[in-house]
């Protein structure tokens, strides 16, 4: 999250991570730039230009989650957004290297020409 220069695409993320468990959600356009900050007079066309495709792209390749929506018409008229989320796999993580035992004894004992008695 640290590496997101953008407050919409924070304010995005933030609203994506609440609604995590559900996967999806769905805001109206004045919601949309209730919540954002955005300036009111944006059209949903500059919406999804400069703040929706920019936020989500920036939210999946920094940080643990996916977001993609679709638009909401009604009629000929976009009027909202629906957000699906989902987490991203985790990485695997590296796994240690099997230690051999008896190796590492052998490895460690004295050699024969080295032995008391």
């Amino acid at each position: 999250i640290v590496e997101i220069k953008s407050s919409h695409a924070f304010r995005l993320y933030e609203i994506g991570k609440s609604y995590l468990s559900l996967g999806q959600f769905t805001l109206s356009i004045n919601d949309l730039i209730a919540q954002l900050g955005l300036n009111e007079n944006m059209t949903q066309s500059n919406i999804q230009t400069w703040v929706i495709k920019p936020s989500i792209e920036v939210i999946g390749q920094k940080t643990d989650l996916t977001l993609s929506y679709t638009t909401i018409k009604t009629g000929k008229r976009v009027t909202g957004f629906t957000f699906s989320v989902s987490s991203k796999p985790s990485e695997p993580t590296i796994k240690s290297k099997q230690v051999d035992s008896k190796a590492i004894s052998d490895r460690l004992a004295l050699p024969p020409s080295w032995k008391i008695g």
